[in-house]
């Protein structure tokens, strides 16, 4: 039993590692999910499984053997962690109100056919009642769940490597 005790805390340690390291290495290599679906889908696994993993750290942290103090003291403090990632995780559903949405591609690469030029714009929804401003990026489709984009300047580009659209 012991075992299976140290096994749910690491996997939940993990999971929390995983939580807290995932967007800041998607916003350092400007990774972006492929549709509002998937990062809908993510957002709301998310929401309820930090919490639970959270709470399963409980596993490895509270011993019988202790005293009435220390495990009220891990329970409250576990539970006031949890509570309060709770809390992050329903600001961040709304904090995502605004995205890209791809426009009009300018040009396909010539020998990667995962890569192009787009024009985007930001669009925050009722939000937001400007205008959005159209931007340009390189996007590069490398997987079925995510995609980076690079906002670029198309007069500085290679034309012997894009073919116009």
């Amino acid at each position: 039993m012991n075992t299976i005790k140290k096994v749910i805390f690491w996997i939940a340690i993990v999971y929390v590692g995983f939580w807290i390291l995932f967007p800041v290495i998607r916003w350092v290599l400007h990774w972006e999910f492929i549709s509002e679906e998937i990062k809908s889908q993510y957002l709301h696994f998310q929401y309820y499984a930090v919490p639970v993993a959270i709470l399963s750290t409980l596993i490895g942290t509270f011993d019988f053997k202790d005293p009435l103090k220390e495990k009220l003291m891990a329970l409250f403090v576990t539970i006031g962690i949890a509570g309060i990632i709770h809390f992050i995780s329903i600001i961040s559903l709304f904090g995502n109100m605004c995205a890209y949405s791809d426009k009009e591609v300018l040009y396909k690469h010539k020998t990667d056919p995962n890569k192009q030029i787009e024009v985007r714009e930001m669009d925050c929804g009722a939000v937001d009642s400007s205008e959005p401003i159209p931007q340009i990026f390189e996007v590069t489709y490398f997987s079925r769940y995510f995609k980076s984009a690079y906002r670029i300047d198309t007069t500085k580009i290679d034309k012997t490597k894009w073919v116009k659209r």
